[in-house]
């Protein structure tokens, strides 16, 4: 979920990028390709959609526009971060569901069977799932800290990335802000400049 804080630096950035439209600004586009091809060697599992990680990296890359070196490898860790936030989510999801599966002595429990095949009688059944949800999320959660502590760990780590994510967006948006300054600032001297050509050749006249 998007915070207030990225949802306002989202809409100054968005009020600043509008794409590419110079034959250089298209040629670096061009180039994303090649750039995701070795950043989705880099954090995507092989069984992980390459074309998703794509459009999820070329998302990014619009949203923020990173110029230079420095924004490109922020905007990347952001990428990657994310990446690797969602696929927690997946395993905290599997997790939960090997706890409630062995708290149940089932073989397989997936949340859309409406008959789950048992080789021994279950304690716990699917109806029972919709009917108790918090007394059977509970049992699974007991289950998992008395046999490792997996969720808890995963929620450990979820808090980890989540800290890295804030701290490369706080400093893009610093450096983004600072690299927008700079320009009005050399813009304001520009239009000074030639503001007082015309007023020096009227007083030599």
């Amino acid at each position: 979920m998007t915070s207030e804080r990225q949802q306002v630096a989202n809409g100054q950035n968005s009020t600043r990028s509008t794409g590419a439209k110079t034959a250089e600004g298209k040629a670096a586009v061009s180039s994303n390709a090649l750039k995701h091809g070795l950043q989705s060697r880099a954090v995507r599992l092989f069984w992980e959609s390459e074309d998703e990680f794509n459009a999820f990296a070329d998302a990014m890359k619009q949203q923020w526009q990173p110029m230079g070196m420095l924004e490109e490898l922020l905007v990347d860790n952001l990428i990657t971060t994310q990446w690797r936030l969602h696929r927690l989510a997946q395993m905290e999801l599997g997790i939960l569901y090997r706890s409630l599966s062995a708290v149940a002595k089932q073989e397989a429990l997936r949340p859309e069977q409406h008959a789950v095949p048992l080789s021994v009688a279950p304690q716990v059944t699917t109806e029972d799932l919709v009917a108790q949800p918090e007394m059977q999320l509970g049992d699974a959660l007991r289950h998992d800290l008395s046999s490792g502590a997996v969720l808890t760990n995963i929620d450990r780590y979820r808090r980890s990335l989540d800290r890295a994510f804030e701290k490369n967006l706080d400093r893009l948006t610093r450096v983004q802000q600072e690299r927008w300054a700079a320009a009005a600032q050399d813009d304001a001297g520009a239009a000074s400049v030639h503001g007082s050509v015309p007023r020096a050749t009227a007083a030599l006249e």
